[in-house]
């Protein structure tokens, strides 16, 4: 038998046209039955497609297909990431306007997608370059400023001096521009910002309907940012009043040192001049991290003692005050009073530095335990301990104990 060879070019443009032609992929929007949204992420028209566009558009399209068949009424839209400095110096760099640019590469961006047999809504197609859209993102930047929910303020910003624009965390990789790789540097520039506060509430209300994994909703619970709790004021012995915000106020007798962020405006005044330049090359190292970075809870705990002490409010003890790459100036204060017993960053951080470990809350087993490294106590307390009815274990120098709930 005589079969004709398979011709991809001329079968599956025949079959391009005829899903086109009859509209298949455009949604039918008064037709509210079995209605799903599909919202691929908008590509940055930069060149041509490569494999990892591949792996996000062909697996959506394959989705979109599926509900098609099945009968549903499926809105999939397709627009173009194309506004910003980055076209414009990709522009610069090809010797062509910025406009002729962006749209040469969506043209292009389409051929591969009819080629690759992917199709949209292209009814719905937009561009953010184009005034059509982003008239409409003026719009609303100016009703959020007459709400007084927008406002400028100075911050530190991941900065690319080769593309010449802020990047969010997620772009820095290992300290680098993820399109150019070049070196990023921290810059404090005065910018605008959306007050996501006044409505934390209801976007952490909102999270739970999410059927999202638990660690991305995390993730978003701690870009929200809210926390209840207290604002506690510490006195350091040079005189400066530090405040940190706690969710745990009950917590505070067992608070054993701060930690402030490299970056708050405290520690120069809080470093002794023998600390000075281990300090400064800490702020430094830190400032070449992304937040997710400095967060990490795989990251090794790292920092720096200014070498001065504060004085906690509640017992009138002693404690040092250190700066860490894992407290951020944005969150709450931009320092923290450490518990920790309580608190496995802190933890952590005090195994690593031989810093007092005092538990203050009873144990969901009734037991729980102390460390106290060596050089933080008299030599009278093993005894002391012993007389009061504890059993101290001593390991190089440092005690630990063993607490019941009766005790």
């Amino acid at each position: 038998m005589n079969r004709e060879p398979y011709n991809p070019q001329k079968i599956e443009e025949k079959w391009r046209d005829f899903w086109r032609e009859r509209g298949f992929f455009k949604a039918k929007i008064h037709d509210t039955r079995r209605k799903f949204y599909y919202l691929n992420m908008f590509p940055y028209p930069s060149g041509k497609l490569h494999a990892g566009h591949g792996r996000n558009y062909i697996l959506g399209d394959a989705i979109v297909r599926f509900l098609l068949m099945r009968g549903w009424n499926v809105l999939n839209p397709m627009g173009w990431d194309a506004f910003g400095l980055p076209a414009e110096n990709a522009a610069i760099e090809q010797g062509v306007h910025p406009r002729d640019w962006t749209w040469q590469n969506i043209r292009e961006f389409k051929r591969q997608f009819r080629a690759w047999g992917v199709d949209y809504d292209w009814d719905r197609e937009i561009a953010t370059c184009e005034p059509e859209y982003y008239k409409w993102t003026q719009w609303l930047f100016l009703k959020l400023y007459e709400k007084g929910l927008s406002y400028r303020a100075k911050g530190k910003v991941n900065w690319c001096p080769h593309c010449e624009v802020v990047l969010a965390n997620e772009q820095v990789i290992g300290g680098r521009c993820w399109r150019c790789n070049s070196l990023v540097e921290k810059r404090e520039l005065e910018q605008w910002y959306f007050k996501i506060t006044a409505y934390a509430e209801r976007l952490l209300k909102d999270l739970e309907k999410l059927d999202w994994p638990e660690h991305v909703k995390k993730m978003q619970e701690n870009w929200i940012g809210r926390s209840e709790g207290a604002e506690v004021v510490f006195r350091a012995e040079t005189g400066q009043e530090i405040r940190v915000f706690t969710t745990r106020p009950d917590t505070l007798w067992g608070a054993t040192f701060l930690v402030l962020a490299p970056e708050h405006p405290l520690v120069d005044e809080l470093t002794l001049p023998e600390r000075r330049a281990e300090v400064k090359a800490y702020q430094e190292a830190t400032e070449r991290l992304t937040e997710v970075e400095r967060t990490s809870t795989e990251k090794e705990k790292t920092g720096v003692f200014l070498g001065t002490y504060a004085i906690n409010p509640v017992n009138g003890e002693r404690i040092p005050i250190w700066i860490a790459d894992y407290v951020l100036l944005g969150y709450g204060t931009g320092a923290i009073m450490a518990v920790p017993a309580h608190d496995e960053r802190d933890f952590h951080f005090a195994l690593k530095f031989g810093l007092p470990v005092i538990p203050v809350i009873a144990h969901p087993e009734g037991k729980a335990k102390a460390y106290i490294p060596a050089g933080s106590f008299l030599r009278e307390l093993p005894q002391a301990l012993v007389s009061a009815g504890f059993s101290p274990k001593e390991e190089n120098g440092a005690l630990f104990l063993e607490f019941s709930q009766e005790d």
